[in-house]
């Protein structure tokens, strides 16, 4: 118990999770629409899943 507690207390200890995500057709929407509009593809997905995650801490 004490160590969850000291867990809490340093982010930088805490277990973390990592994902790995594949945008389906992501290289394509680069090669036809540009970078730009792929740059605004990931940060649609990067509100999505931030927005998915609010309730959650450490960030």
């Amino acid at each position: 118990m004490e160590s969850d507690v000291k867990q809490r207390q340093d982010p930088a200890r805490a277990p973390a999770t990592v994902a790995f995500i594949d945008i389906a057709g992501f290289s394509a929407i680069a090669d036809v629409y540009g970078d730009a509009a792929a740059i605004d593809v990931l940060e649609v997905f990067e509100r999505m899943v931030r927005d998915a995650l609010s309730g959650y801490e450490p960030r």
